[in-house]
């Protein structure tokens, strides 16, 4: 777990154990086992939201009696091109 801890700085491993869509509550909790702390989630989201990484799929999680999620995707090239200017994700 130490090794995941230092890599999901530098490398998008959350969003290799996620499914190829997913809700910023699935991968804020990937986040939050790796780094073995509780992440802020009005933050986590902005910061996601912000660095770009991610995409909406226009598609809502309605399987739930509350507010219905927004599945997204991981914008892979739109991560190359933040990584190529040495920003990191850290929280």
């Amino acid at each position: 777990i130490s090794t995941l801890r230092e890599k999901v700085h530098f490398s998008p491993i959350c969003f290799d154990l996620l499914d190829e869509t997913f809700t910023l509550a699935e991968l804020k909790s990937v986040y939050d086992i790796i780094l073995g702390t509780e992440l802020d989630r009005g933050n986590f989201r902005s910061k996601m939201i912000r660095l770009a990484y991610i995409k909406p799929t226009g598609k809502k999680d309605n399987g739930h009696p509350y507010r219905s999620a927004n599945f997204y995707t991981f914008d892979k090239e739109k991560y190359l091109q933040e990584k190529q200017k040495d920003r990191l994700l850290i929280f």
